[in-house]
């Protein structure tokens, strides 16, 4: 099993940031927004193809096109300055 690279403080902080709203119905149920960030986390910091994620991750297109989305809206660059200046160490109480 992977470690969560983020603290369950760090995920309330950012939580507004990544998750997504969904519009009508229909389509695939979404992905759980935490377990699709960490794997972006991951992936970064391990760096990594996409296409090796860890399966507990869920499938990688999901990963890489919602960090194009973050990254195309700006939101990742907040995401991070949230992040950076939060005092708990990532890996810490993770879920």
């Amino acid at each position: 099993m992977v470690q969560c690279p983020i603290t369950n403080d760090q995920w309330h902080a950012i939580r507004h940031l990544v998750e997504r709203k969904r519009v009508g119905r229909g389509g695939r149920p979404s992905c759980d927004p935490r377990i699709v960030f960490n794997a972006i986390i991951w992936a970064i910091a391990n760096d990594e193809k996409w296409r090796r994620l860890p399966a507990e991750f869920g499938p990688s297109q999901t990963a890489y096109r919602r960090w194009v989305q973050l990254k195309r809206s700006g939101r990742m660059d907040k995401i991070f300055e949230i992040l950076a200046a939060s005092n708990t160490p990532a890996g810490g109480d993770a879920v």
